[in-house]
C-alpha cells in the first residue's frame, strides 16, 4: 500500500530442504554410501526422522519426521584427509512433530 514502510507477507505452501554431511561409512548395506546413494538413485519417496538431541522421544526431546527426495549426493575424497559425504534432502509434505 503507498506509504508503507515495510513489506507485509502472505503465508502460502510451506517448501523446505535439510542439507547433510558426515564421514563416509562404505559398509554394504547399512553405511551411509550405501544408504544415501540408493535413496539418490531412486525415483521414490524416502522417510526421514531427525532427532536433535538423541534419546527417547518424549516432550523436553521430540523428533521430527517427513518424506523426501535425496537430490544431492556427492563425496569428497581427498588424498589427505577424512574421506566425507554431504547430501540435500528436498522435503515432501508436511512435518511431523512426536513428543512420544
Amino acid at each position: 500500500t503507498m506509504g508503507d514502510v515495510a513489506r507485509d507477507s502472505l503465508e502460502g505452501l510451506r517448501d523446505g530442504s535439510v542439507s547433510l554431511s558426515g564421514r563416509v561409512d562404505y559398509t554394504a548395506t547399512t553405511g551411509s554410501d550405501a544408504i544415501l546413494w540408493t535413496a539418490y538413485d531412486s525415483t521414490a519417496l524416502v522417510s526421514a526422522t531427525y532427532n536433535p538431541v538423541g534419546g527417547s522421544v518424549a516432550a523436553a526431546n521430540p523428533i521430527y519426521s517427513f518424506s523426501c527426495w535425496v537430490t544431492d549426493y556427492s563425496v569428497d575424497d581427498p588424498h589427505d584427509d577424512i574421506v566425507t559425504w554431504s547430501a540435500t534432502l528436498k522435503i515432501s509434505g508436511a512435518i511431523s512433530r512426536h513428543v512420544a
